[in-house]
């Protein structure tokens, strides 16, 4: 299985948060041991240590979704049902499947942030918003589309434990007349927590072209 690993946050980056909404400033200090004994694995592993904590990707669309799991778990495919795609997001334990108001796209921005604690979104930002949670036993999340399962999954190493994750899109009803192609970017905030956030909407989009 092939993976692109690389760090979400470091100690330094997570004092400095440059988002599109304004986020307050993370206190660094409940990472730092993490931090140091993460540095060492990953020279050992000879990849290269990324060390801002927002990450731009740029990911294909398949299916209307993309996933984003911890490394060791499965689909669940019970978790997807009408009111989960009306919504925009399917939940279970290990992972969240995000579906998008585009079908297919080759390159669909995508921003990943971590962040200490649950922080309101600034809803006019975007044109749709919603929030889940899931856990990462594991210490890495996995991002990729359906037909990028085991092939081009991205692998991102996080401290392991429960997260919050809200799911920000925009650029909505930009699509071709077969729904595809279209401009919608999304951004992704995690944050740690004790307990998963039910699956729930802030601000519901609007799909079109």
């Amino acid at each position: 299985m092939s993976a692109q690993a690389f760090t979400l946050a470091s100690p330094a980056g997570l004092c400095n948060i440059n988002v599109r909404h304004t986020f307050k400033p993370v206190d660094c200090a409940a990472f730092k041991v993490w931090w140091a004994g993460m540095t060492r694995q990953r020279r050992q592993l000879g990849m290269k240590l990324l060390t801002d904590q927002q990450h731009r990707l740029a990911i294909a669309i398949d299916h209307g979704q993309f996933l984003v799991i911890d490394r060791d778990s499965e689909v669940d495919p019970d978790a997807y049902n009408e009111r989960a795609q009306h919504d925009g997001v399917a939940g279970w334990t290990g992972g969240v499947a995000v579906f998008c108001n585009s079908n297919w796209t080759v390159s669909t921005p995508l921003v990943v942030t971590l962040v200490d604690e649950h922080l309101t979104p600034e809803l006019a930002s975007f044109d749709h918003v919603a929030i889940a949670g899931l856990s990462c036993p594991s210490g890495e999340l996995r991002i990729f589309s359906p037909e990028e399962t085991g092939v081009n999954e991205r692998g991102l190493l996080v401290p392991p434990g429960n997260y919050g994750l809200m799911i920000c899109g925009d650029g909505f009803g930009t699509g071709d007349e077969y729904g595809d192609n279209g401009r919608d970017a999304y951004t992704l905030t995690l944050w740690p927590c004790d307990s998963l956030p039910a699956a729930r909407v802030l601000k519901r989009g609007t799909r079109g072209a």
